[in-house]
């Protein structure tokens, strides 16, 4: 009853100040924010309730942005739960997108750093111990012996989704602001960045993957590698192995398609109850395509998923395309 009553308290004061640059100033002047960041959110409340809390906080963003409020809601992240941070940047993507203060005071409060530290607080999530057959007796020693089907599990998505989330918020950061992008290459240097993803778990030095032959250079004579590895498989040793036609194709669905593995197999494909009515044929066709794919994925390590969607991101942030 206390959480019910909070949220309609909650959505009233964002529909009395929302797009009210004077409500929104007496909010502010009531402390209203500052109790939000120091009393509500610390609490961890129900994500539901999290959530409606920073959407009244993003109208005093939208308006009355402040490096004390972008600095109070960054200081939230290191003692929030993994969900709570995702719907944090969120927040942050949506004000910097928005709004050129926004992104101005964030430079200012040191917001780069803040948003990396979180990178650096997976370092270790990533590697593929951490998502190993629930059997603790039976040591996983070989990243071939992971499967895809693990990236369904709902702490590995948000996991992933929370990467996505910092790239995102320290690209929408630049966005538009030269200032800012000089500041980031010259003064936080990518290398910092970089450095946090190699953390992660998933870059390491025992899987190495050859450029993929053509079946011409294949069959030239002379060639002491033509008994390659079997082409759906890649075995992680020290030494090179090549990356058939099989594995190729699964990759470049896994780099052109990252929706499939953020959301996971269950998402991606929803099974219809005999009682239920007939999908839509555009869902339908929508469900089969996924399943099309995701089963061109089959057999290949989970490790070499997540490099594919990290790097997606940053392609993405290279291109600065990122829309959500």
């Amino acid at each position: 009853l206390l959480f019910d009553l909070t949220l309609l308290v909650l959505r009233l004061l964002r529909a009395s100040i929302s797009g009210s640059s004077p409500e929104i100033e007496l909010f502010t002047q009531l402390r209203g924010p500052s109790l939000l960041l120091t009393g509500l959110l610390p609490a961890q409340p129900p994500l539901h309730l999290a959530k409606e809390a920073l959407d009244l906080f993003s109208e005093v963003l939208n308006v009355a942005a402040t490096e004390d409020l972008l600095l109070g809601v960054l200081d939230i992240l290191p003692v929030s739960c993994i969900p709570l941070r995702i719907e944090i940047m969120r927040l942050l993507c949506h004000v910097l997108r928005e709004s050129h203060r926004c992104r101005l005071h964030f430079r200012k409060c040191n917001g780069f750093v803040h948003v990396i530290q979180e990178a650096v607080r997976l370092t270790g999530h990533f590697a593929p111990q951490k998502f190993a057959a629930v059997d603790n007796s039976a040591a996983v020693t070989d990243s071939t012996s992971i499967s895809p089907h693990l990236l369904t599990s709902e702490s590995k998505r948000q996991l992933l989704l929370l990467v996505k989330a910092v790239i995102a918020v320290l690209t929408l950061a630049m966005t538009f602001e030269p200032a800012s992008a000089k500041h980031f290459v010259v003064e936080m240097q990518f290398e910092n960045l970089e450095q946090a993803l190699r953390l992660l778990g998933c870059f390491n030095q025992k899987t190495v993957v050859d450029p993929v032959r053509t079946s011409a250079q294949l069959a030239a004579p002379g060639n002491h590698l033509e008994a390659a590895v079997d082409s759906s498989t890649v075995q992680s040793s020290d030494t090179c192995t090549s990356a058939g036609p099989q594995l190729s194709d699964a990759l470049r669905i896994a780099f052109l398609h990252p929706e499939l593995l953020e959301r996971g197999h269950l998402d991606a494909m929803p099974t219809s109850k005999p009682s239920t009515p007939t999908a839509s044929p555009t869902t339908a066709q929508r469900q089969q395509t996924a399943e099309s794919l995701l089963e061109k994925l089959s057999g290949v390590p989970a490790v070499f998923l997540d490099i594919c969607l990290i790097f997606r991101y940053l392609m993405t942030m290279a291109t600065d395309s990122f829309d959500k």
